[in-house]
């Protein structure tokens, strides 16, 4: 796993991306996404949860944040959050998850690229597009700008921000 970052307006967002094979990131996974891959019908959807997992508790760690499982809440849209921060979002597609961590919301989005149908190629524009538009939703702030990211081969990623965040930005656990 390898941390990478990005700019969104005032926000600085780091992200990572990991394989749903990774045993490493697997083992990570706190009780929570074990409890959501257990009650997954396929062994894929279970290795996906347990990727993004332990995405995040490994990205935290990576980060200098002290992450607290037992701190997770679950919001009434079903999105996971840590009282008092970091903001955090998860997606997972095929055999890949990924995780973005800020100080600000944020919202990301990981696809397969996949062929579609015409009719749903007209309604969406492309994949990239589309994480585009998921990511901003995910994000739920009304600032919210959105970038695409360079993702695995065969995959489209973007990131969506509150651009109007507070200009502390964190790098590696660091306020500066």
């Amino acid at each position: 796993m390898t941390c990478r970052f990005v700019e969104i307006g005032r926000a600085h967002v780091d992200y990572a991306f990991a394989r749903s094979d990774d045993e490493t990131v697997a083992s990570a996974a706190p009780e929570h996404w074990r409890r959501l891959a257990a009650g997954k019908r396929f062994a894929r959807d279970a290795m996906l949860e347990l990727a993004a997992g332990g995405l995040l508790a490994l990205m935290l760690r990576e980060l200098g944040r002290r992450f607290d499982p037992q701190a997770l809440r679950v919001a009434g849209n079903g999105k996971p959050f840590l009282p008092g921060g970091p903001h955090f979002n998860l997606s997972h597609s095929g055999k890949f998850a990924m995780c973005a961590v800020s100080t600000s919301p944020v919202g990301c989005d990981i696809e397969e690229i996949v062929p579609l149908e015409d009719e749903v190629l007209r309604q969406i524009g492309s994949i990239g597009e589309w994480t585009l538009a998921e990511a901003r939703y995910k994000c739920g702030a009304g600032a919210a700008e959105a970038v695409r990211v360079e993702a695995p081969a065969g995959y489209a990623a973007s990131i969506a921000a509150d651009a109007a965040a507070d200009p502390a930005m964190e790098r590696g656990g660091v306020m500066v």
